[in-house]
């Protein structure tokens, strides 16, 4: 302890989150100060603007598990996601037990094995074909917009007829999906861009 009663402490934190920290210090003539101190352990996310008010948001879905950031600290927002990486991500979200189900191109020794199954089961995604999944295909911003509505128990029929977005043919299957979504409050604007890879930051 300083003279002026100040003391400083370093502390190891194995996972983002919150902390409430407790720290006790004592002087050479045994006296005692006792601290509490809030903490807030964030990642670092460099290749985003501090400015950008999505900053936050993403630090948050780093420091739940969503995403990760590599060894320098970039989230590489314009990478797109991989349908395994999208099947976790849903699953993790609804809290969904693993399911094993057999794909050809899903090892079932494989981190996203379980999280894949689970999405297929649920219904959130589907196989390209019999038997195969295609984990490291990319997503299209349809697919993804579908197993959201699908996620979150949207009633897709509620909202039969309600506008959609400019960009999205009404014959197409996922059509009163985005429709319903967008009439939730789920999606907003006028076009929806349907066919484009859903990136990190989207």
């Amino acid at each position: 302890i300083k003279a002026d009663g100040s003391f400083s402490s370093t502390v190891q934190l194995k996972s983002f989150g919150d902390y409430e920290i407790g720290v006790k210090a004592k002087n050479k003539s045994g006296g005692e100060a006792r601290r509490i101190a809030h903490v807030q352990y964030s990642p670092q996310v460099k290749d985003i603007a501090d400015q950008a008010n999505y900053k936050k948001t993403i630090a948050g879905l780093v420091a739940l598990g969503y995403f990760s950031v590599d060894t320098k600290g970039n989230f590489d927002p314009e990478k797109n996601v991989t349908r395994a990486e999208w099947a976790r991500m849903l699953v993790k979200a609804k809290g969904l037990q693993p399911e094993k189900l057999s794909f050809t191109d899903v090892p079932a020794n494989s981190a996203y094995a379980g999280s894949i199954g689970a999405a297929v089961k649920a219904g959130y995604l589907l196989p390209v074909k019999d038997g195969v999944f295609q984990p490291r295909g990319e997503v299209s911003r349809a697919r993804a917009g579908m197993g959201l509505v699908q996620a979150e128990g949207v009633d897709v029929a509620q909202y039969a007829g309600q506008p959609s977005f400019t960009d999205v043919p009404v014959g197409e299957a996922y059509a009163k999906y985005l429709s319903a979504g967008r009439s939730a409050g789920m999606f907003k604007g006028v076009s929806f861009k349907p066919m484009n890879s859903l990136t990190r930051l989207s």
